[in-house]
């Protein structure tokens, strides 16, 4: 539930939201559903991650182009494959 600043009328959202605090820093989350227990099952998914050390949050789902080449060259290189050179060389053309 919120409240209309201009009407201060409460009013619900067609969408269920979760809230949460990990170290100290609150997180909101929009849990896409119309659903309570759809809602309840993500902020169990997300204190769950956070127990066990996994980042948390929506942004963490966000994975970049960049950041998915990088970890191509991180895991080729601890796999000794022959072929990091030219990933390199790909990544940068």
């Amino acid at each position: 539930m919120w409240r209309d600043l201009k009407t201060r009328e409460l009013k619900t959202a067609a969408t269920w939201w979760i809230s949460y605090s990990i170290h100290g820093k609150r997180h909101r989350e929009n849990a896409h559903s119309t659903k309570e227990g759809d809602a309840a099952k993500l902020l169990k998914l997300r204190l769950g991650q956070a127990a066990i050390g996994m980042p948390v949050g929506p942004q963490v789902e966000r994975t970049t182009l960049g950041e998915i080449l990088k970890m191509v060259e991180v895991d080729y290189a601890a796999n000794g494959r022959k072929s990091l050179a030219r990933a390199k060389h790909a990544r940068l053309t």
